[in-house]
C-alpha cells in the first residue's frame, strides 16, 4: 500500500517555485501576443502551462490522501495515444524526432490510463526538455516475467551524481534540481500502481528513465491479496476479468 505523506515545510518552497514557474509562463504568452506566429507560441506555452498546474494538483491530492486511481485493463498504447499528438508537437517545435520503439506483441496492464499518461508524458517532456535541437529521444517498451517497461532515453545535458539525487526529492527535501516536480509526483503515481522510476545520468552524456509497471496478471494478483484504498475500482472490474481467464485456463 502506498504511504500517504503529510505535507512538509518545504511545501510551501515547492509552491513558490511552481507559482514563479506559471507566472514566467504568463509573461511568455503576453510576449508572443502581437508576435507574427503568436497564436501557435501561446498554445504551445498554455499546453506546458496546463501540465505544470496537473503536476501541482496532482501532488496537493496525494499530501491530503485524495489522489485515487482508477485501474483497468488496458495496453500501453492506450496509455501513450493519450499524448502522442502533443509529445510529437512538442518534439517539433524543439526541433527533435521522437523514435518508439515497441514489440507487435505486449502484455496488457492494470493501470489508471489518464495517470500513467501524465506520468510518460512527463518523462518524455523532460528529455525535450534537456536535449539540443536535433537531438533523438528514444522510448523503447519491453516486458519480462511480470512487468511492462518503459526506458526514455535523450542525450542532452544529462545530470550529475549530486543531481540524481534530488531527482525525485520533492517536497520533502529542498527541491535543487532544475526537474521541477514533474518527476516527483510521477514517482508517486508509479508506485502506486505497484511499479517505480528508476534513473541513471551521466553529466554531458544524457538521461535514462525506466518505468516499470506491473502487467494485468501481476497487478490482480497483488490486488486480491492486499487492500488498496488508494485504488477506487479494483473489484467488479478488471480483477473480475483476470479471475474469469484464470479459471478458464485452468479447466
Amino acid at each position: 500500500m502506498a504511504i500517504i505523506k503529510r505535507p512538509t515545510e518545504t511545501t510551501d518552497d515547492l509552491l513558490a517555485s511552481s507559482a514563479q514557474n506559471m507566472r514566467d509562463f504568463i509573461s511568455i504568452v503576453r510576449g508572443y501576443i502581437d508576435t507574427p506566429d503568436g497564436t501557435k507560441k501561446i498554445k504551445f506555452a498554455t499546453n506546458q502551462m496546463s501540465r505544470g498546474l496537473n503536476n501541482l494538483i496532482n501532488l496537493s491530492k496525494y499530501n491530503v490522501g485524495k489522489l485515487k486511481l482508477n485501474i483497468n485493463g488496458c495496453t500501453f498504447n492506450d496509455i501513450y495515444s493519450l499524448i502522442q499528438d502533443e509529445i510529437q508537437s512538442l518534439a517539433k517545435t524543439a526541433g527533435q524526432i521522437i523514435l518508439l520503439d515497441t514489440p507487435k506483441k505486449l502484455p496488457d496492464i492494470a493501470a489508471d490510463v489518464s495517470y500513467m499518461s501524465e506520468v510518460l508524458y512527463n518523462l518524455i517532456d523532460n528529455a525535450i526538455k534537456f536535449s539540443n535541437p536535433g537531438a533523438i529521444i528514444q522510448v523503447k517498451i519491453w516486458s519480462n516475467t511480470d512487468h511492462i517497461n518503459v526506458t526514455v532515453v535523450d542525450h542532452g545535458i544529462g545530470m550529475s551524481e549530486r543531481t540524481i539525487g534530488w531527482a525525485f526529492s520533492g517536497p520533502d527535501e529542498p527541491q535543487k534540481s532544475s526537474t521541477g516536480i514533474g518527476l516527483h509526483i510521477s514517482r508517486i503515481i508509479t508506485k502506486m500502481h505497484g511499479g517505480d522510476i528508476s534513473i541513471s545520468s551521466e553529466l554531458n552524456k544524457g538521461s535514462k528513465f525506466t518505468i516499470s509497471i506491473p502487467t494485468h496478471k501481476r497487478a490482480a494478483d497483488q490486488s486480491m491479496s492486499a487492500s488498496k484504498p488508494h485504488i477506487i475500482n479494483n473489484g467488479h472490474g478488471w480483477v473480475k476479468r483476470h479471475l474469469t481467464k484464470e479459471g478458464n485456463d485452468n479447466d
